[in-house]
Order: structure tokens, then C-alpha cells, then sequence
């Protein structure tokens, strides 16, 4: 393990998710799957986690590439660690401002190895990047609330999440709740590990182009991340119909940065999205 991550500072990357607030806010980033993916650094079960099924790769590498773009995650972090997040969008079609950006910040709850784990965030989901074409800056507040556990031996996380508590929203209005099940594998090789999330959840996670209610309505999510090096990942996502692909990349293996960057909706089954939106988010999570 790296003076870095001994040092407890870690430096990740958040995912980009379909806003829960509509067209008019940019992806909304998370934390907390990383943040969980940094904790399990700290554990060792034999033969079991892949970024030390053959250390002289995985161990060099201050923090792990993400695996989703959209999909929540079964992962969930614990106590020790806060994180935040920042992601932007470019390109929207669909409504609102064409570029935008979002933010989050939160910290991990209970024990997610042992008991129960997860977090606690606030979204953010306009800050205002697109400047007079974005919504005003800080002008909505979220609370988002996750619980999971990790199975250490098969390498399983499971989770529930609720996003998109009031908080507060000085345009009028607020978004509908949205509640997830998520599902995380991480299946270890020395080639090309691989971590799998797929779940269910209403709302946000409905299908784009559902005309029916979408807070009685269930959708489906699905995303895999490819480790084909120890400083990138591959992904694929499929959240509420829409298909993105991307890139998760730590630029120098010693020093705890990571940068995503993503094509949102590559077949444009989002209304009026004739073409495919950029998305890119970062995140930091302090381990403490």
C-alpha cells in the first residue's frame, strides 16, 4: 500500500448521474461508491479483492477508477470518510441549459463491512457553470441517504438509497423522491477485473420516455466498469433507457487524481437529445 493511501488522503472520482431534478440541472455527482471502493483498500480478504490479486499492478495505484456513469451502486462507504463532488454537462438537448454543472457533499455512515454502512449527501444541482444560460447558482439544495452492506468474502455490496429530500429551492417547486435497490459485484482476475451494478429504483430511474407516473412506476439500471489497466477503467451504462460510455482514468498512479469523461446518451432516446451530451465529474473523499 502507498505512503498515500497510509496518509488516509484519497482522491477519487464521482460518477455522473442523470439529474433527479429534470432537464434544467447537469449530472448530479456522488461520492459514495468510490469512497466505499477506497475504504475496501484497507481490506485485505484473501484472494478476494482485486486490486491485490496481483499487487505488483494494483498496488501502486493510489485510488480506483470508477465504474458508472449513471447507475447507482450497491458499494455504500462507512464512518471515516466526507467527500465531495463536481461534474458538468454539455450539450443538453432536452431542455434547460445546454451546460451546467452540479455538486455534492457527504460523509459515510455506520459500518458497511461489518453491520450496516452508507451515506449522507447534499446535492447540488445547478452551480451556475453555464453562466447566464444556466439556473442561479446554488439556487436548489438536496439530502441524499443511502444504507448498505458489503459481503467481504464474495466480494457483494447491496444497498438502498432514497435522493432527492427537499432541502431547499428558491425556483418554486421540488423534484419527486426517488428510491433505489442496487446490486454491486466486483469480480476479480489478474487481467481485467471487472465491477458490475445493476438495481431498480422509480423516478429518476424510470425510462426517459415512460409517459406514466414516474414515482409509481420502476425502472431498471445496469453499468460495468472493465479494469483493463490499474489506472483505467472502461464503462458502460444503461440508466432510465439511456446508453453512455466513458472513460475512468488516474493519471499518475501515485498521486491520489482521478478524471472521468463520458458520452450521455449515445442513441438519442432522450427527447430532442439528437446527439450525445459530454459529461465529466471529480470527486474528493478524505479518509480520516
Amino acid at each position: 500500500m502507498t505512503n498515500l493511501l497510509k496518509t488516509k488522503f484519497i482522491l477519487v472520482l464521482s460518477s455522473s448521474i442523470i439529474s433527479v431534478t429534470g432537464a434544467f440541472a447537469a449530472p448530479i455527482p456522488t461520492g459514495e461508491s468510490i469512497a466505499a471502493q477506497s475504504q475496501l483498500l484497507d481490506s485485505k480478504p484473501s484472494q478476494s479483492s482485486f486490486w491485490f490479486a496481483a499487487p505488483d499492478k494494483w498496488g501502486e495505484v493510489a485510488s480506483l477508477p470508477g465504474s458508472s456513469l449513471g447507475a447507482a451502486s450497491g458499494l455504500q462507504p462507512s464512518w471515516g470518510v466526507v467527500f465531495g463532488a463536481i461534474s458538468g454537462v454539455m450539450n443538453n438537448e432536452t431542455g434547460g441549459p445546454r451546460t451546467n454543472g452540479g455538486a455534492s457533499v457527504g460523509f459515510g455512515i455506520g459500518n458497511a463491512k461489518e453491520t450496516l454502512g452508507g451515506a449522507i449527501s447534499l446535492s447540488l444541482p445547478s452551480i451556475g457553470i453555464g453562466g447566464s444560460n444556466s439556473a442561479s447558482f446554488m439556487g436548489q439544495g438536496d439530502l441524499n441517504v443511502s444504507v448498505g452492506h458489503t459481503f467481504l468474502s464474495t466480494l457483494t455490496g447491496v444497498s438502498a438509497g432514497v435522493s432527492s429530500i427537499p432541502g431547499w429551492n428558491y425556483g418554486g417547486g421540488s423534484p419527486s423522491q426517488s428510491y433505489n435497490l442496487a446490486v454491486t459485484q466486483i469480480l476479480p482476475n489478474d487481467v481485467a477485473p471487472v465491477i458490475v451494478n445493476a438495481g431498480i429504483g422509480n423516478s429518476a430511474y424510470t425510462f426517459a420516455r415512460s409517459t406514466k407516473d414516474k414515482n409509481s412506476s420502476i425502472g431498471a439500471f445496469a453499468s460495468i466498469g472493465v479494469y483493463v489497466l490499474p489506472q483505467l477503467s472502461l464503462i458502460a451504462d444503461w440508466t432510465s433507457g439511456i446508453t453512455s460510455a466513458g472513460v475512468s482514468i488516474v493519471p499518475i498512479a501515485k498521486l491520489p487524481i482521478v478524471v472521468s469523461l463520458g458520452a450521455q446518451d449515445l442513441f438519442g432516446y432522450q427527447i430532442n437529445q439528437t446527439s450525445a451530451a459530454f459529461v465529466a465529474s471529480v470527486a474528493y473523499a478524505y479518509a480520516f
